[in-house]
């Protein structure tokens, strides 16, 4: 025999019996829930009635159902609940219900916050491209200063050549003597009197103009001597009398007994400060590159290998930068270079 609720088989001693619809069921399969509970029926379970019939039903409906009448096949069969576990089955749909209702408030939270990260990025979008923009505009403005920054270089490397030009033009009547000791209370103009004497050049008064100790702008130790500055009258006396001393190779002793015996005396025109800088650049490049001769004349700067080759004019740094081409002499590549001179004397090499 078969149970009615579950279709397993049913021990009669073991089931329970409806009354009504004589059917056969575990007592795990009705309300009784156990068959502890089926054996404190006693004397009632005599009488005892399927969930079915209890409800007033008639007769269980697997029971009466007929064969014409019966499920299609595959159809699940009813289930009967009890009121405990249909509370049950309420208490569980709740909790579903508030833990899906904590689900949607995640939910909104987290589209809020997508749509708060989304306005933000737009913002900062909307920064990045004004940032572009001023980014741009400033390269634009960056390159037209380079231009214009260039091109006041080039005026003002024009400027200061016309500037140099005009000073050593005016310096055609001066000279510098180097090699002549100094003394309390000398007379630098009788020295330049006695020099020219001694190199064969007769003087005027009025030839010389003035001669004083150049100031050279720094502290001169006791055993340094500063160069005489001469100016001339004429620029031809001038001339005359520098090429003068550098043929007659004058000693300081010469000058005054007192003056030391190895210490020779030469003179080279006037230079301005430029000009003295590129002068003492070019006899470092000349001793570098086996130049035998370095001089000036007429406040042009010149350079000759040999005694049968031809003078190179030098102009500007970049002249002798083309002869300098192993880069041998580094300050001609100081950018930071100062511009007086930094030698003590413009001698002849």
């Amino acid at each position: 025999m078969q149970c009615l609720s579950c279709d397993l088989e049913a021990s009669p001693s073991k089931c329970a019996k409806c009354i009504v619809c004589k059917g056969l069921f575990h007592p795990r399969c009705t309300s009784l829930k156990t068959k502890e509970n089926f054996n404190k029926l006693g004397k009632r379970k005599a009488s005892w009635k399927c969930d079915a019939c209890k409800r007033g039903t008639g007769k269980n409906l697997k029971h009466e159902t007929s064969d014409d009448e019966s499920p299609e096949e595959g159809e699940p069969p009813e289930m009967e609940l009890d009121s405990k576990t249909v509370s049950q089955l309420v208490a569980n749909v709740a909790l579903l219900v508030k833990k899906f209702d904590k689900i949607d408030k995640k939910v909104n939270n987290i589209e809020k916050s997508v749509e708060f990260s989304s306005d933000k990025t737009d913002d900062v979008l909307s920064k990045l491209t004004s940032i572009e923009k001023e980014i741009n505009s400033l390269q634009k403005s960056n390159s037209r200063l380079q231009k214009e920054n260039t091109s006041i270089k080039i005026e003002l490397g024009t400027l200061r050549r016309r500037l140099n030009f005009v000073e050593q033009d005016r310096l055609d009547t001066s000279l510098e003597i180097f090699g002549i000791p100094e003394t309390p209370n000398e007379n630098v103009v009788d020295i330049v009197r006695t020099i020219a004497t001694k190199s064969d050049i007769q003087l005027d008064e009025q030839e010389v103009v003035f001669a004083v100790r150049r100031n050279t702008g720094k502290k001169v130790a006791v055993n340094k001597m500063r160069p005489i500055l001469v100016k001339m009258e004429r620029s031809s006396t001038r001339n005359q009398l520098v090429k003068a001393i550098k043929k007659k190779d004058i000693m300081a002793k010469d000058v005054h007994a007192s003056f030391p015996a190895d210490v020779k005396i030469f003179a080279n025109e006037k230079l301005t400060p430029a000009n003295s800088h590129l002068f003492w650049l070019a006899r470092s490049v000349a001793k570098v590159e086996n130049f035998k001769f370095a001089w000036v004349s007429n406040g042009c700067i010149y350079l000759k290998k040999t005694e049968d080759t031809i003078p190179v004019r030098i102009k500007e740094l970049q002249d002798l930068k083309k002869i300098d081409r192993k880069r041998r002499v580094k300050e001609l590549y100081d950018q930071a270079r100062d511009e007086s001179d930094p030698s003590t004397s413009n001698d002849e090499e």
